[in-house]
């Protein structure tokens, strides 16, 4: 009778079970990590939009020579937008308008719209400032007096904004804004 010397390659049901095993328990090492990364990520993208729109109205004042105003808005995207009274709870979005009329508040059809973004609430991020609903950049590309803003996240899900997760923006007088990684004024970061 013929010798077969076949030789089967491949996977044993055992090696298979074993194999699936481990990635499981690397993929449940990994999740919180990659959860992380993306809650860190969403923070840096929402304080770097902030900064673009801070930069632009600096920009944009010294170019028309006129105030430019960056005010917290309900909802920033409403056919006419309109800035929120005093607060400082910055999470909804805001607006950027060249003020013509010089009322420091947005008409429609007077001032001159040039950017609204609708922001944070909705990534879990909270944006507040540390007092004022507006910002007002001079025909100079300066401010009356330092504003910061704070922006944290709800990193592990409590529902609470810890100030350890979060930015700083800070304006200084000149109009020059920057980003902290460390939040140092009182806001708590808590939406009021």
């Amino acid at each position: 009778m013929p010798v077969n010397n076949y030789h089967q390659a491949g996977l044993t049901l055992i090696e298979l079970m074993m194999t699936l095993v481990i990635a499981t328990i690397l993929l449940v090492m990994a999740a919180p990590s990659f959860v992380d990364l993306i809650k860190r990520n969403e923070l840096r993208s929402q304080s770097n939009t902030l900064l673009s729109h801070l930069h632009f109205a600096r920009s944009e004042s010294v170019k028309l020579s006129d105030n430019i105003i960056l005010c917290r808005s309900s909802n920033p995207l409403a056919s006419p937008p309109s800035c929120m009274a005093d607060g400082s709870d910055w999470s909804s979005g805001w607006i950027t308008f060249q003020d013509v009329n010089g009322n420091s508040t947005y008409n429609d059809g007077t001032d001159v719209l040039l950017t609204a973004s609708q922001n944070a609430g909705q990534n879990n991020l909270t944006v507040m400032a540390d007092s004022n609903s507006k910002i007002t950049f001079n025909s100079r590309g300066s401010l009356s007096s330092t504003f910061k803003m704070a922006i944290c996240d709800d990193r592990d899900g409590n529902g609470t904004y810890e100030q350890e997760h979060g930015k700083e923006i800070r304006i200084s007088v000149t109009g020059h804004p920057v980003i902290l990684d460390t939040v140092t004024f009182n806001t708590n970061c808590v939406p009021q």
